[in-house]
């Protein structure tokens, strides 16, 4: 996922586009079997972010996970 640069610098059209879009992945998940399971890689300045939203690291990588209990609770709140 990226900001597209009209959506930047106050405008903030989109707000909050960004935890409905991470909650339709965790769907997507639960429709096809996996419970809610997604994996990433962020961005190192947006790991606070994902982590707000109960994904977790994978050691000190940037690689993140988010899983069934936190992605039920994303889909919960969208859906």
């Amino acid at each position: 996922m990226e900001i597209n640069e009209f959506n930047k610098h106050g405008i903030a059209l989109y707000s909050g586009v960004g935890k409905s879009m991470v909650a339709l992945c965790c769907k997507v998940s639960i429709d096809e079997g996996m419970e809610g399971y997604i994996s990433f890689e962020a961005k190192n300045r947006l790991i606070p972010y994902y982590q707000r939203l109960g994904a977790q690291r994978i050691g000190n990588s940037k690689r993140m996970f988010i899983d069934d209990t936190a992605a039920q609770k994303l889909v919960v709140l969208y859906f």
